[in-house]
């Protein structure tokens, strides 16, 4: 298969305040997303973050939970992998301590959202 290539996305509020929240970087060659929380450390102590892909008409599908003010490298499933393009967007959203009950998409606020681009 052809290289992928290197996305980027900068998670800000769906409100459209251009500070982002987050920052996703997708590396082709490690085949894993690294995921940085701007929130302040410890912001997190009552809800998790979860991140989710949402690509194209896809039910949103969680790829793990963020801890607020750290950095996350999470390896992706080759299901996930052709899925990181273009045009794909991530997204973040709060939930209670364990993240979603549902497996389609978060139960609580989407926080912050971006789309992918080439750098």
């Amino acid at each position: 298969a052809p290289q992928g290539q290197l996305l980027t996305a900068s998670l800000a509020q769906p409100e459209g305040r251009a500070q982002p929240l987050f920052v996703a970087s997708y590396d082709p060659d490690r085949k894993a997303l690294i995921v940085t929380s701007l929130l302040p450390e410890g912001s997190d102590r009552d809800k998790v973050h979860e991140l989710w892909l949402i690509a194209g008409q896809d039910k949103p599908k969680s790829l793990g939970l963020v801890e607020a003010g750290k950095a996350k490298v999470i390896p992706l499933p080759t299901d996930i992998l052709g899925k990181m393009a273009e045009g794909s967007a991530l997204a973040i959203s709060e939930e209670a301590p364990g993240g979603s009950k549902n497996p389609d998409g978060p139960t609580g606020p989407v926080i912050s959202v971006g789309k992918l681009a080439r750098l």
